[in-house]
């Protein structure tokens, strides 16, 4: 993904995406200055989505492991 402007904007969520997602990612397109990268492992999201949104599949134990690795501590998220 090019990045598009100099804001980025992380966000977890784990479990089925909720009902609104479609209505969230819609109004991603109206901030062409900000990267959204959404971690989920929800992979039933299939509708396309504006060039300055990420869908980054990863379970929560992956989330752990790079956590652990770039902090250098023991980190157990748990939902």
């Amino acid at each position: 993904m090019k990045q598009s402007g100099n804001i980025g904007f992380i966000t977890c969520y784990f479990g089925e995406l909720p009902w609104y997602f479609d209505y969230f990612i819609n109004s991603c397109k109206y901030n062409p200055s900000v990267d959204f990268y959404i971690i989920t492992n929800d992979h039933t999201y299939k509708n396309t989505v504006p060039k300055n949104v990420r869908l980054i599949y990863k379970t929560l134990d992956d989330v752990n492991a790079v956590a652990t690795e770039k902090l250098g501590f023991e980190i157990n998220i748990t939902c």
